[in-house]
C-alpha cells in the first residue's frame, strides 16, 4: 500500500483547494446579503454569512498546499547551489531545512493562518477608518459647508470673500443647486458654478477632477443669450439620459427653460457629494423672472481651520446660516461606541493571532531542537566553528516561507471578500468601501515571529556550544 499514499495526499489537497476556490467563488459572486424582515433579529440573522466566517481559512487553505509542495524543491535547488560553495554550513543546513517540523502540514496551515487572521482583521479596520473619511466628505463635500438658513440671504461674492480670508481656508467657492427634468420628466439637478474657484475648492477634496476648461474658466457676467446652448459635466447616469445631442431641461420654477450639451463626465463633485443624476455648468442668469443666481451652498477647504473665527464670519457674512465641519462629522463617527468596540475587538484578535504565531514558531523549533543539537554536536567534533549560522540557516526557511504564504494571503483577501462585506453600519453610508490589505497589520506580526525565532535558534546555538558534546554523543 505503500506506492499509494502520495495519490492519496494529491486527492486530498486538489479537493482541499477546489473547495477553498469554490467557497471564495460563491462568496465573491453572491455579495452582501440583504436583510430581510422588520425585526432587529430577522436582520442580523439575513446579514451571517457562513462563508464570511471562514474566509481566512479558504484562503490559507490553497496558499499552505501550493507552499508545502513548492518549498522542498525551493530548498533543494538553493542546497544545490550551496554545494559548489565551501564549507559545509550552508549545505547542511538547507538539506536538514526541508525537515523542519515547521514545514508539516499542521504547523504550516497553523502560522500562515495566523498571519492571514491579523491581516484580516487589520483590513477591516483599515477599511473602517477609509470609510468613516469617505462618509465625511459625502456629508460636506469640503472641509467647511456652510447653507443659508430659511430667512438668510443667498451667498454672495463678498460672503465668499470672508470666508476666504479665515485663517487655515485656502480656496471657498458658491454653489447654487436647482432642479431640472428633462421632456421625459427625467429629474436632473443642476449646480451652477464659478469653475475656477470650484476646480480650486475641488483640488483640495477626494473628488473626481474638475476640468474647468471643458465649461469655460470664468462664468461670464451676462445673462445667458436666448437660445444659448450651456456646456456642462455630467455624472455617468445623466450622461446616459441626455445623451450627446443638446437637450433642453425645463423647471416647474419661475426659471428656464435651459438647452445643455454634455461636454465631460465627473463621477462625483463636491457640491452634491450624494452622488446621483446632475450636471455642473457656470454660474449664469438664466431666463425668467428668477433666473438671477442665488447661490444656496458655500464649501471651502484647508487645513487647520479657525472654527471659531469661521463661524463669526459665516454668521456675519450669512446671518442664519448653518456651519458643518468635516472633522467633527469625522470626529462623531470615530468616537460612537460602535466603533470603539470594533476597533478594541479587532486589536485584540491582531494580538491573538500574533501570539499563536509566536507560539506556533515556538513549538516547531522546539520540536527539531534536538536533532539540531545532534547535527551540531557532530560538526563540532569534526571542527566546525559556526554554530549559529548553520542553526539559523536550517530553521530559517520554513519560518520566512510561511511569512511569505502570509504576504499572498494578504494580496488574496481583498479580492476575496470586496464585495461581501457591508460597513454601512459604521459609516452612514451605502457607498461601497475598497478593501485594501493593511501592511501594518502584517508586518507587525510577521516581523515579530523572525525576531523571535532569530533569537529563539541564537540563544539555541549558544546554549549547545556549553554543553558536553561528547557526553551528549556518547548517549546517543
Amino acid at each position: 500500500r505503500g506506492p499509494g499514499r502520495p495519490w492519496r495526499r494529491l486527492v486530498i489537497e486538489v479537493t482541499a483547494i477546489a473547495a477553498a476556490v469554490a467557497g471564495l467563488v460563491v462568496l465573491h459572486d453572491q455579495g452582501v446579503p440583504a436583510p430581510s424582515g422588520s425585526s432587529a433579529t430577522a436582520a442580523a440573522a439575513a446579514g451571517t454569512n457562513l462563508f464570511l466566517t471562514v474566509v481566512p481559512i479558504l484562503v490559507a487553505i490553497p496558499v499552505v498546499v501550493i507552499m508545502l509542495r513548492l518549498y522542498p524543491l525551493a530548498v533543494r535547488g538553493l542546497a544545490a547551489l550551496a554545494a559548489r560553495r565551501p564549507g559545509a554550513t550552508g549545505f547542511v543546513a538547507l538539506s536538514r531545512a526541508a525537515r523542519s517540523p515547521l514545514t508539516g502540514a499542521l504547523p504550516a496551515f497553523a502560522l500562515v493562518l495566523t498571519l492571514t487572521l491579523a491581516t484580516f482583521a487589520g483590513m477591516v479596520d483599515q477599511s473602517v477608518t477609509n470609510g468613516e473619511i469617505t462618509a465625511s466628505w459625502q456629508s460636506t463635500g469640503g472641509d467647511v459647508l456652510i447653507t443659508p438658513g430659511p430667512a438668510s440671504p443667498a451667498v454672495s461674492p463678498a460672503a465668499v470673500k470672508a470666508i476666504a480670508e479665515v485663517p487655515g481656508v485656502r480656496h471657498a467657492t458658491e454653489v447654487w443647486n436647482t432642479s431640472w427634468f428633462t421632456a421625459f420628466g427625467r429629474p436632473i439637478t443642476v449646480s451652477a458654478v464659478d469653475p475656477a474657484s470650484y476646480a480650486a475648492v475641488t483640488a483640495g477634496t477626494p473628488f473626481s477632477p474638475f476640468p474647468a476648461q471643458l465649461i469655460g474658466k470664468a462664468a461670464p457676467s451676462t445673462p445667458l443669450p436666448d437660445g444659448a446652448i450651456v456646456p456642462v459635466l455630467a455624472s455617468p447616469s445623466a450622461a446616459a439620459i441626455l445623451g450627446r445631442a443638446p437637450v433642453q431641461l425645463g423647471t416647474l420654477g419661475g426659471n428656464g427653460p435651459l438647452k445643455v450639451r454634455v461636454a465631460g463626465i465627473i463621477a462625483s463633485t463636491p457640491g452634491l457629494p450624494g452622488g446621483g443624476d446632475f450636471v455642473v455648468m457656470p454660474l449664469r442668469t438664466l431666463y425668467g423672472p428668477t433666473g438671477a443666481p442665488v447661490p444656496n451652498v458655500l464649501i471651502a477647504t484647508g487645513s487647520a481651520i479657525n472654527h471659531a473665527r469661521l463661524i463669526a464670519a459665516a454668521s456675519h457674512a450669512i446671518p442664519g446660516s448653518v456651519t458643518t465641519f468635516r472633522s467633527q462629522v469625522l470626529a462623531s463617527l470615530s468616537s460612537s461606541p460602535l466603533q470603539h468596540g470594533a476597533g478594541l475587538i479587532i486589536t485584540l484578535t491582531i494580538a491573538a493571532a500574533a501570539a499563536l504565531g509566536l507560539l506556533v514558531v515556538i513549538l516547531g523549533l522546539a520540536l527539531g531542537s534536538a536533532e539540531r543539537g545532534m547535527t551540531l554536536a557532530r560538526l563540532t567534533v569534526m571542527g566546525h566553528e559556526r554554530p549559529a549560522g548553520l542553526v539559523i540557516a536550517e530553521a530559517m526557511p520554513a519560518v520566512l516561507a510561511a511569512v511569505v504564504a502570509g504576504v499572498v494571503c494578504a494580496l488574496v483577501l481583498p479580492q476575496a471578500i470586496g464585495t461581501a462585506i457591508d460597513l454601512s453600519a459604521f459609516t452612514g453610508t451605502s457607498t461601497p468601501i475598497r478593501f485594501q490589505a493593511d501592511a501594518l497589520a502584517l508586518g507587525l506580526p510577521a516581523v515579530a515571529i523572525v525576531v523571535l525565532a532569530l533569537i529563539v535558534l541564537a540563544v539555541e546555538a549558544r546554549a549547545i556550544r556549553r554543553r558536553d558534546l561528547s557526553g551528549l554523543l556518547r548517549t546517543n
